[in-house]
């Protein structure tokens, strides 16, 4: 059983004495890939993953571990998922060369750190983007990652198998159109930092329970204009660490807990618009900081009651 965070999956093989050998290769990658999603069904994005490692991508074996196999299954699903043969650039996805050099692809170590495609709307990088001692739990085994897929017509949904690249700490999808609820998985990247949801079809929930084991490393969360639904809730207090929090254009709806004024690490000013029936009147409320612009709107036709006290 290996476990990361809360997360767990079955690694029940054991390498082959003879690991280079079609047969033994072709059970190696199908226990590896089985340890990770489960059992996998016919047509499913897991077995058009499982069958490129099999049948296509004849370099990859267990024969240094199966860290190879995990990092290359993982980010086929999530190409399989994500339509990628409809997106922008897909420069080396899914060809022979090492996955740290796909495109949107970030590694330190040989590890997967970071997924990110395309430019992306940031204001922060430039000013210590990174605290180093909010991702420890990465820093002292030298990693670092992040997917970077920001404007590159990604669809589809995100699989759950993004939770195997253990040490994902950036993932950045802005401006896309993938839809969906977001896999409770993400929670399990203990040394998750950033995430860029902006401008997709997210559906659900953006606060889900799991995030809680994410409070001690995430820094930057942006979810805006999708289509989160339910409430900010109190514990949102416990993400002290935060220094940008975007949900504008969502369908969130209740109060804001008073809970909120404890991100004493949030931006310059958090601006709250809050429509009711319809109405243009607009509520602002302030909170002076040091960095950068927290917005959260509501688009007019929906009800948003502000229950708002600073607690710094």
């Amino acid at each position: 059983m290996y476990t990361h965070g809360n997360f767990s999956w079955n690694m029940v093989y054991q390498t082959s004495y003879d690991c280079k050998n079609l047969t033994t290769r072709e059970r190696d990658i199908t226990s590896v890939a089985q340890s990770i999603s489960g059992n996998i069904d016919l047509g499913s994005t897991q077995e058009l993953a499982l069958q490129w490692l099999v049948n296509n991508d004849t370099i990859t074996n267990t024969c240094n571990g199966p860290n190879a196999i995990q990092q290359r299954y993982s980010l086929a699903v999530f190409y399989y998922s994500t339509i990628g043969s409809n997106w922008t650039n897909d420069t080396f996805w899914l060809g022979p060369q090492y996955e740290c050099t796909w495109y949107g692809v970030e590694c330190t170590n040989g590890l997967v750190t970071s997924l990110f495609m395309g430019k992306s709307f940031d204001i922060a990088y430039s000013d210590s983007f990174y605290d180093e001692s909010s991702i420890e739990c990465i820093t002292s085994f030298n990693f670092y990652a992040a997917i970077h897929l920001d404007e590159n017509n990604l669809q589809g949904t995100l699989p759950t198998e993004i939770a195997a690249l253990s040490y994902l700490s950036g993932l950045h999808v802005y401006h896309n159109s993938i839809g969906g609820q977001l896999p409770t998985e993400l929670g399990t990247l203990t040394g998750l930092n950033f995430v860029d949801l902006e401008v997709n079809h997210f559906e659900g929930n953006l606060f889900f329970e799991q995030l809680l084991n994410v409070n001690r490393t995430l820094q930057y969360l942006r979810g805006s204009d999708n289509q989160f639904i339910g409430s900010i809730p109190s514990w949102i207090g416990v993400f002290t660490r935060l220094h940008e929090f975007w949900a504008a254009d969502n369908h969130l709806s209740g109060t804001i807990p008073s809970e909120i004024g404890r991100l004493t690490n949030l931006g310059r000013y958090f601006t709250v618009r809050n429509f009711k029936h319809s109405s243009s009147t607009s509520h602002f409320i302030l909170l002076w900081s040091y960095r950068i612009l927290v917005h959260l709107r509501q688009r007019p036709q929906w009800n948003y009651t502000v229950d708002y006290r600073i607690t710094l």
